[in-house]
């Protein structure tokens, strides 16, 4: 891409048409500078949904990333007819420096620099009435890497907290209901504080995490003559911390003041 410069204008100076043209490149140049520059990533960002059925692609509307970082928009579903029996790769691109963009259908593997792959049908059979495989997973896709800001949620099971099991392994549940979480978080548990004394050792595992809550699982190693790992308990001995991680939900239907 050329880097445009601002028009520089003068008292008196004529404008060419060129230069009333040429001026709304300058911010869509600068947006993709930025794209590339703070947040190096490409890809669909929103909608792009690809079906094919009957010897037709449909893609719906949406927005893309090129990796010149210009904005890509489909701003409405466009369908093309297709004949294969491989593979097919279904992509969008730029209309020149965009942001109008265009969906085309190449042969799976000879995808041009600056398409955006959207994903692979294959025909099941000769048949144009069946439903033809869609993937549009890993490989298949390129997505935006950071769909939105990630969701934090953070705490600690002080000491005293009540737990079952065994001085050598003991559980808690962490209930995060209150929150009403969009999706299961990733969750990571360490301890917090200093583990009883006479262990070798102390690790954390999170289980059944999901929207509702977790349990975190701790284990407490002893020396083999200790006695004192089997003991029952009924509160946690030392303090556990836990990190749970929720990305932001990506959009799959833009509304309709994004195409004005």
């Amino acid at each position: 891409m050329t880097a445009p410069t601002r028009l520089r204008h003068v008292t008196g100076a004529w404008l060419l048409s060129m230069d009333l043209r040429d001026a709304p490149d300058l911010p869509a140049a600068r947006l993709a500078q930025h794209q590339v520059a703070a947040h190096r990533t490409w890809g669909c960002s929103a909608g792009l949904e690809v079906v094919a059925r009957g010897g037709r692609v449909t893609v719906t509307r949406g927005f893309g990333i090129d990796r010149c970082g210009r904005v890509v928009v489909l701003a409405a579903t466009h369908s093309v007819p297709v004949r294969a029996t491989g593979p097919l790769a279904v992509v969008l691109h730029a209309r020149g420096q965009g942001p109008q963009g265009l969906v085309a259908v190449r042969e799976a593997g000879r995808l041009a620099h600056l398409d955006i792959p959207l994903a692979t049908v294959t025909p099941h059979d000769d048949s144009e009435d069946d439903w033809w495989q869609v993937e549009d997973g890993d490989g298949h896709r390129q997505w935006l890497r950071r769909p939105g800001p990630i969701r934090r949620l953070a705490g600690t099971v002080p000491r005293g907290a009540p737990a079952t099991g065994s001085a050598a392994a003991w559980k808690v549940e962490v209930d995060l209901g209150e929150h009403r979480l969009p999706a299961d978080p990733v969750v990571v548990g360490t301890p917090a504080g200093p583990a009883p004394a006479g262990t070798l050792g102390t690790t954390v595992e999170v289980r059944d995490a999901d929207a509702a809550g977790f349990v975190l699982a701790v284990r407490s190693r002893y020396p083999a003559q200790s006695t004192t790992a089997a003991a029952a308990l009924h509160t946690a001995p030392h303090a556990v911390s836990w990190l749970a991680l929720v990305p932001a939900p990506r959009p799959t239907l833009p509304t309709e003041e994004w195409f004005r």
